[in-house]
């Protein structure tokens, strides 16, 4: 009786790891996808092509439709209408001063790990996401600040390190389509 108790245990213990895990990970919306970034309340589309490889990201009032898909312990984020995969860009898109980063679509598609990201849930938020390139270990973020000197800078989404900034700034809503 003691044995079969035992057993019995063990094998929910086991379940409820297993549900749960499955839980957490099923948490993030993939396949069809909007991505609304919370502080500027505008979504993430890809916008004009950068050059014969890259396309611009920008945030506007109507949605793009985006594919996430799990890629091992991570995600992969493409545009719909042409699966480009969101990616930080190298060094010549970084700026040391501001620590920002310029994001793209890469139009050929590609595996490598500036493509990847780390998608997690915000506690105590559901819905809201942030979002970790895992190549540069920087956060995706929207810059819709009306009052910047920089028009480039606008409406757009940049990815950098996490600094003193609001949460909110790093925070997007992810739904399915």
């Amino acid at each position: 009786s003691s044995d079969l108790s035992i057993l019995v245990s063990f094998w929910l213990v086991l379940l409820v790891g297993f549900t749960c895990a499955r839980a957490r990970e099923s948490g993030v919306p993939t396949g069809c996808v909007k991505i609304l970034s919370v502080k500027c309340e505008k979504y993430l589309v890809g916008s004009t092509p950068w050059d014969v490889d890259r396309r611009n990201i920008a945030l506007e009032s109507a949605p793009e439709k985006w594919t996430v898909v799990k890629d091992g312990s991570y995600y992969r984020i493409s545009s719909r209408a042409g699966s480009e995969d969101l990616y930080a860009f190298d060094k010549a898109g970084y700026d040391p001063e501001s620590g920002k980063r310029q994001v793209f679509t890469w139009i050929p598609g590609f595996g490598e790990s500036q493509g990847k990201w780390d998608i997690q849930e915000a506690i105590g938020s559901i819905g809201l996401y942030s979002l970790r390139n895992v190549h540069f270990d920087e956060y995706l973020y929207g810059s819709c600040d009306e009052n910047l000197s920089d028009s480039n800078e606008q409406n757009k989404a940049l990815t950098r390190k996490l600094f003193g900034d609001s949460a909110e700034m790093y925070l997007w809503h992810i739904a399915p389509c």
